[in-house]
């Protein structure tokens, strides 16, 4: 069975009204918006770069349908969105007068603050934790030049002898963030507690990259990495996350 919530009714009082709120202080983009005849429209918005559901702006037309403008869900927490960036938003909305039932405050899920529609029902915007990478393997890259060409090439080759290792390219060329010449050695992360000692010792004074590869290959080129033998600038600027 494959089933999707599509959209959620919010009952408001006016649909100008509430376009108004949602669209022009919070961002929101109205997606339909059709004269259904009779004061009666279709009138729908979502969160900017949003994928999911939409919210439906119905407008109340009873005594019971009233009481519930405002009150949708008894005080409770009505609306949950995620944002990539919430300084920014909070920022935005206090320039744009939303007014804010709770300011910023981490959680150990993520930093959220409470804001209200304009009849005072509850939104949650929160910004979750990043979710920590996961390490693939690792990738060691051996540094030589042309004097140093032939320690490179038999440190290589011990390495493929001695170890579960993938002897990947041999670059007799700067390529990717490497300023020298390059060799690149690709292991698992149960051959990290053998094969890294191993190099920090036979090494032959060259020197060698290692780092994580977890899918940042930002993160990974810069903050992760490990240097056997003397560090040297990386091209960092090809990386974009």
């Amino acid at each position: 069975m494959t089933q999707m919530l599509t959209k959620t009714a919010i009952v408001v009082q006016d649909y100008d009204d509430a376009i108004e709120f949602y669209v022009t202080r919070l961002g929101f983009t109205c997606t339909e918006d059709t004269d259904l005849g009779g004061g009666k429209r279709w009138v729908t918005v979502k969160p900017p770069g949003s994928n999911g559901a939409e919210l439906l702006l119905a407008r109340a037309v009873s005594d019971e349908q009233r009481s519930r403008v405002g009150n949708q869900t008894g005080g409770r927490v009505f609306l949950f969105i995620e944002t990539d960036d919430l300084a920014r938003d909070v920022a935005l909305y206090k320039e744009r007068g939303v007014t804010f039932a709770r300011q910023p405050e981490k959680q150990p899920w993520g930093t959220v603050a409470v804001i209200q529609d304009l009849c005072g029902n509850l939104i949650d915007i929160i910004e979750p934790l990043a979710k920590p990478r996961r390490i693939r393997d690792y990738h060691a890259h051996i540094y030589f030049d042309e004097d140093t060409v032939d320690l490179a090439r038999q440190l290589r080759i011990s390495i493929g002898e001695q170890f579960a290792a993938t002897l990947g390219n041999w670059n007799e060329a700067l390529v990717g963030p490497h300023p020298r010449w390059s060799a690149e050695i690709i292991f698992a992360n149960a051959e990290f507690a053998t094969l890294v000692p191993w190099l920090a010792l036979n090494r032959a004074g060259l020197t060698i990259f290692v780092h994580p590869n977890t899918g940042g290959d930002l993160a990974d080129h810069r903050d992760h990495a490990i240097w056997l033998g003397n560090s040297v600038e990386l091209n960092l600027g090809i990386f974009t996350d």
